[in-house]
């Protein structure tokens, strides 16, 4: 029962939010849902874009900040926007340059194109307390590399959600190793979905 997004009080948080929608796995689900969510997004022209598409959606609030280990500011490599680059690499931002380079397959000039931009940083601490967040029932991560950093932020407090969906394809072999661990130590059952995620599903028993 506690999965079941028909609940009037489900809540999801979504770190990486982007521009709300672009290849975005729970965008259509909270919109035909109307489901309370807390959307966090520190690329200011990404942010803005969030900001305008959940603009109707009354239970959605947006955040223009990235989560952190501090509170402060970082720095965040982002791909400057261009013609002659795909659409897709004008979303791509990492706390790392070398997770952006790995498009150089697909890009192999991508480099010239990385800026850097300084972000607000909230640790996870701060956003759960600023926004009175006491339940997570969804939590969807994708931060370029960054995303087993959040789920042991998490781990730190006593939410545990029933779903979880990260990029895991960033990872190193011995993060993916030891977020599994994790994962598996607190009742999680997880698959690799398609090239990139990883969903994990909490027993409720655990």
């Amino acid at each position: 029962d506690s999965m079941r997004a028909t609940r009037r009080d489900f809540f999801v948080l979504q770190v990486g939010a982007n521009d709300g929608h672009s290849d975005d796995p729970i965008a259509s689900i909270v919109r035909s849902r109307g489901l309370r969510a807390l959307m966090v997004e520190p690329v200011p022209a990404m942010f803005d874009l969030l900001a305008d598409f959940y603009r109707d959606q009354p239970n959605v609030v947006c955040e223009n900040c990235a989560v952190g280990h501090e509170d402060g500011s970082a720095t965040l490599y982002y791909v400057r926007p261009d013609p002659a680059l795909p659409e897709y690499v004008r979303r791509i931002a990492s706390f790392s340059r070398d997770v952006i380079l790995k498009q150089r397959r697909a890009v192999p000039n991508i480099g010239a194109y990385i800026d850097t931009l300084q972000v607000p940083t909230l640790s996870l601490e701060t956003l759960l307390a600023k926004h009175q967040i006491d339940r997570i029932d969804l939590l969807q991560v994708d931060t370029e590399g960054f995303d087993y950093e959040i789920l042991k932020m998490l781990w730190a407090t006593p939410l545990r959600p029933p779903i979880i969906n990260f990029e895991s394809a960033h990872l190193s072999r011995s993060d993916k190793l030891a977020c599994a661990e994790m994962l598996k130590r607190d009742g999680y059952r997880y698959l690799n979905v398609g090239q990139f995620d990883t969903l994990a599903v909490r027993n409720p028993d655990a």
